[in-house]
């Protein structure tokens, strides 16, 4: 059998399912990725990612659904067959073998005879992950980021059109996971390969990819752009993941032809427009919840309190280098705690325990039902 041709194709996946007994891992997912595209799937534990990461490479076999590259259906083709690279959490390295025999075995399988050809291609590998100078080494002799890199270059030795990457950094530190996101992403914008990434590090799916398809309980909740699932996400579940954001309590009193009025956690009147309504029905007495990005509201003195605004105590202050994060405690019957994003130059703040007032910036918030609890 032969393998597929993946160079300059569209993956599509239809309506794919997988199904253990009584339980679906994976329900009606359908997605095109594009060649050269960076595509992430995220989600929490359980959401269903890894299964269809499993699917899409050829470990597990769809309950329902198929599997295209181009117009080909692949979705039975052996995962040894389909010309894919992976890459996984734990690196699965070779033990026994050196740098240069670990990133020189996917050549060997496929039967690549000549050995001056095969050391020619690990060598520019090597070079392009800077470990060159460590061929001769064996993993155990590696740090974390240097065997992640053998195990990067093992995957794209054999000039795969498609890697697959399963948690690949959630082993590193911080900083070292900073540091591979980029040399990650540098490497497959100069390779031109489509990567399709799995984490549940949102941050890292933000940072790194074209597009990211966001997971919840075997289903595909939302898929976009960074920026579009950060500024218009769907679902309060995605607003929530993707993200920091704040849910406060509000009730709607009116609604016209272009927008609705809310009681906003007992101590504000805010007209939000029906472009930022996320659900459909909403009535006059229903209750909502507004979801607030903490960089969309400003923190001033309570003497300036004017309508509109909520108004609650400072709790704490929390320097984080770039900025500054303040938490407030509403004055709302909840005692709704809401953060708020500020210039990490910011002096005279207010101390702890003072009444202040939050103010809604330029971004108006988005509106979301009551019901359906928050689980990222």
């Amino acid at each position: 059998m032969r393998e597929p041709d993946l160079i300059g194709q569209t993956l599509s996946l239809f309506g794919v399912q997988k199904r253990y007994g009584p339980t679906w891992a994976v329900q009606d997912a359908s997605i095109d990725i594009a060649a050269g595209e960076f595509v992430s799937i995220v989600g929490p534990s359980g959401s269903g990612k890894t299964t269809l990461l499993s699917m899409i490479a050829g470990f597990e076999v769809p309950s329902a659904g198929t599997l295209h590259v181009g117009h080909v259906d692949v979705t039975h083709i052996p995962a040894n067959r389909r010309n894919i690279g992976m890459v996984f959490q734990r690196y699965a390295l070779f033990p026994h073998m050196t740098v240069q025999a670990n990133v020189e075995f996917p050549l060997r399988m496929r039967g690549l005879k000549r050995r001056s050809d095969a050391r020619s291609k690990v060598e520019a590998l090597l070079d392009l992950v800077q470990l060159r100078a460590l061929a001769g080494r064996y993993p155990h002799q590696l740090s974390g980021g240097q065997q992640q890199r053998v195990a990067l270059a093992r995957a794209l030795v054999f000039d795969p059109p498609v890697i697959l990457m399963d948690e690949p950094l959630g082993a590193l530190d911080k900083k070292l996971r900073g540091a591979m996101q980029i040399e990650i992403k540098r490497m497959q914008e100069r390779l031109g390969a489509t990567v399709i990434y799995v984490t549940h590090d949102q941050e890292e799916a933000l940072t790194m990819s074209d597009r990211v398809v966001v997971m919840r309980d075997g289903l595909i909740e939302q898929q976009g752009t960074p920026a579009e699932l950060y500024r218009s996400p769907e679902t309060a579940f995605v607003a929530d993941f993707i993200g920091t954001v704040n849910f406060v309590p509000a009730r709607i009193y009116a609604v016209n032809a272009h927008a609705v009025s809310l009681d906003v956690a007992g101590c504000a009147a805010l007209v939000v427009p029906f472009k930022n309504l996320r659900a459909k029905g909403l009535a006059t007495g229903a209750t909502c919840r507004l979801a607030i990005r903490p960089e969309h509201l400003t923190l001033i003195p309570f003497e300036t309190t004017a309508d509109g605004d909520l108004t609650g105590r400072l709790e704490t202050v929390i320097f984080l280098g770039a900025h500054t994060t303040a938490l407030v405690r509403l004055d709302d019957a909840a005692s709704t705690v809401v953060s708020v994003q500020m210039n990490a130059s910011a002096i005279d703040l207010p101390a702890k325990g003072d009444r202040v007032a939050l103010r809604f910036a330029e971004h108006m918030p988005l509106l979301f039902p009551h019901d359906g609890e928050v689980t990222a």
